[in-house]
């Protein structure tokens, strides 16, 4: 992808800051620092790994600018955003450009391309505002079109530039339901079974039971229990069968 302009401006008439050099030293940015929903976070905002000019950090220290890219579904994407935040906020110009009615063209566009041969300029420009100039009787005259160059290098990717995602961490942690010891089975009469197991140990938990003709698919189940149960009589069993508990 590059910043090419979908139309082009040669028909400029004015410029309202002079000369339309970039921004100082003072509001530029070295260092963009960003937040992305993070997957591999349960979806939470992480921090991405700074874009840096790290010569201009080096020389001046660092000079940071904070964004969100929320919205950026992973690293990658956000760093992409974030190099074309760098480029916006270090602008080779920036300028608010006045023009006959050739300059209508530009309205609704993102990127334009802009020729202004008095201080050389032939150079895509990122559209920041626009506004229509209206003369006596509110006849329609031209536009008044505030830009900053954005070059094709903004654009330009390669995986050297991916940076470093954050390492999830995630952890583990056993919060599965203990799984209770088989019970004591004493038959008693009727035929019945009396099972027996020592107390949960645990207000939150409490035991369910379980019984089944050996022959049979399907459990028949009792509970849960009050939670101080320590044993539990099943309904009259079939003699001579066996059965799984």
């Amino acid at each position: 992808m590059t910043a090419i302009g979908a139309m082009t401006i040669n028909e400029v008439r004015s410029l309202e800051n002079y000369p339309p050099v970039g921004r100082d030293v003072m509001t530029t940015a070295n260092t963009i620092r960003a937040t992305f929903l993070d997957i591999n976070q349960d979806y939470q905002a992480s921090d991405a790994d700074p874009w840096a000019d790290e010569a201009d950090v080096s020389e001046r220290g660092e000079e940071a600018k904070d964004v969100q890219f929320n919205m950026a579904p992973s690293h990658s994407q956000a760093r992409r955003l974030m190099k074309l935040e760098w480029f916006r906020a270090n602008p080779n110009w920036v300028g608010t450009f006045n023009t006959n009615l050739m300059g209508l063209a530009a309205f609704g566009e993102r990127l334009i391309g802009i020729q202004y041969p008095l201080f050389g300029i032939n150079s895509v420009f990122e559209v920041l505002d626009f506004k229509f100039i209206l003369g006596e009787g509110g006849i329609l005259q031209g536009a008044t079109i505030q830009v900053q160059s954005m070059t094709d290098t903004a654009y330009q990717w390669d995986t050297s530039q991916e940076g470093t995602a954050p390492v999830s961490d995630e952890t583990t942690s056993d919060d599965d339901l203990p799984v209770p010891d088989a019970p004591d089975v004493l038959i008693i009469a009727g035929p019945a079974a009396e099972l027996s197991f020592p107390p949960t140990g645990n207000i939150l938990l409490n035991y369910m039971v379980r019984w089944k003709k050996t022959a049979d698919t399907e459990w028949r189940v009792a509970g849960p229990l009050e939670n101080d149960a320590e044993s539990f009589e099943t309904p009259t069993l079939s003699a001579l069968t066996q059965y799984e508990f």
